[in-house]
């Protein structure tokens, strides 16, 4: 809060850029305005970022559900072979089974007819271990001898219950087609004499999934509303962080209006104080000196006293060099005054330090009609980029122009130095140096377009149009 009213975290900023630069922004509104909805926005960024999270982890969820329920469905269907085979068909299994009795074979189909096949187990065999059919409840695959593959031998040989998709392109499974899509479940048994023999049940894979089915049904439920519980409360949590979030900027961002306002309100001091006291006393001195140089030639004292006109002479140039880079420096430090008018000026002591450094400058100035604002902006744009000439550039001339053509009023700053590739502009950037990167960003927050043009034979043009 400041002055009764809440603020937007832009809109201090933006307040806090204007005084550290001496103008306002150019739509600084606007973006006062589109900033409003900010927190929202970060809330359904949030909200998104949780559904996309949420929607990967139900769907691997399901996946592995599915995969885990068919497992435990293909368990079940295990166990109930082995009920089956241990309790119910092992103890009438006999040795004449295998040697074709018909009275043996008459009593093992009573049992599984009557007590095995139901609306699940819908096929029973029995195999020896040369892979022949010793029984099943389809007589016209007794006696009938198949190649046992390497799931069937693996079950044989050992203790455990195996179960694996029936291949009905098989030959032996060719009366199991009708039944459609089935399991088939392996587990060893023995006869009174100790022989190994598999015995094989086939199970209508439809009840499998359907066991599936009631186990998604009953634990699905739970992983969505757990997801959506989830949801739910983390959409709150990050409403309010979100907002603690933006107050804690607000208030830096207060903090930091108000140390940049306080900075520009004593820059501003000393610049007056120094335009009020020591620049008007240098003039003062400037012109006694000038004054008095001027009496001793005048008097005729000058050709018998050289030395003395000379040094006052000196001194009189040098006060006033002096007076015009405190000028220079006070509208650096608060350029408050400027204006179409003062621009001019401006520009011409701003070019005064590079002259002293050797560099041939001319300022060039039209008749172009420019508010303040802009007049401050035009004098930033070409401080930054005489600066980036004086440091970087090595060049021998340098030409300030600010016109008025029919497409805009610009500034230009062009100097025959050695330019610069983008290649070196991106890693001089990398490396701290922002001179470029700080034009165009005061040229776009007042409104105006700003072109740079360099290469290494041809120096560099910084242009900025004003519409």
């Amino acid at each position: 809060m400041r002055n009764g009213t809440s603020e937007t975290v832009a809109g201090r900023f933006g307040r806090a850029r204007t005084a550290i630069f001496g103008w306002p922004q150019v739509g600084s509104d606007r973006r006062h305005a589109a900033a409003g909805p900010r927190v929202p926005w970060e809330v359904v960024r949030f909200v998104v970022a949780v559904m996309v999270v949420a929607s990967i982890i139900g769907a691997g969820g399901f996946i592995v559900l599915s995969q885990e329920s068919t497992a435990e469905a293909q368990r079940s269907a295990e166990e109930i072979a082995r009920l089956q085979g241990l309790g119910i068909v092992q103890p009438v299994l006999t040795d004449q089974i295998l040697q074709g009795d018909p009275a043996a074979l008459a009593e093992i189909d009573r049992v599984v007819r009557g007590r095995v096949l139901d609306a699940r187990t819908v096929r029973v065999k029995i195999w020896d271990s040369l892979g022949r059919i010793a029984y099943s409840d389809e007589s016209r695959l007794i006696g009938q001898t198949y190649p046992l593959g390497s799931n069937e031998q693996a079950a044989l040989q050992s203790n455990q219950v195996d179960s694996d998709l029936s291949d009905l392109s098989r030959p032996e499974n060719q009366f199991e087609r009708p039944f459609g899509q089935l399991l088939e479940v392996y587990l060893p048994l023995q006869t009174p004499s100790g022989t190994r023999v598999l015995f094989e049940t086939y199970q209508e894979f439809a009840s499998v999934q359907a066991q599936q089915s009631r186990m998604m049904l009953e634990f699905g439920p739970v992983l969505v509303v757990g997801l959506l519980l989830l949801l739910v409360f983390e959409v709150p949590l990050a409403w309010s962080m979100t907002r603690r979030l933006q107050m804690a900027g607000v208030e830096r961002e207060a903090l930091l209006t108000r140390a940049v306002e306080a900075s520009e309100t004593e820059r501003r001091k000393i610049a007056s104080d120094l335009h009020d006291g020591v620049v008007q006393r240098l003039v003062g001195t400037a012109m006694s000196f000038g004054a008095a140089s001027r009496n001793i030639e005048q008097s005729g004292a000058g050709r018998t006293d050289p030395l003395t006109a000379n040094v006052l002479q000196k001194g009189a140039n040098e006060l006033r060099e002096a007076v015009r880079e405190l000028r220079t420096l006070i509208v650096k430090i608060a350029p408050t005054g400027l204006s179409g008018e003062t621009l001019s000026d401006a520009l011409t002591d701003l070019v005064e330090p590079i002259r002293a450094s050797g560099i041939e400058a001319e300022v060039r100035f039209g008749e172009c009609r420019l508010d303040p604002p802009e007049a401050k902006l035009m004098f930033r744009v070409a401080q930054e980029a005489l600066r980036n000439v004086a440091r970087h550039s090595g060049a021998k001339h340098v030409r300030v122009e600010v016109a008025t053509l029919a497409t805009g009023r610009f500034l230009t700053v062009s100097d025959d130095g050695r330019g610069f590739d983008p290649d070196a502009l991106a890693g001089s950037r990398r490396e701290g140096h922002m001179g470029l990167t700080l034009l165009k960003s005061l040229a776009q927050d007042g409104g105006a377009e700003l072109r740079v043009v360099s290469s290494q034979e041809n120096g560099s043009l910084v242009e900025m149009k004003l519409p």
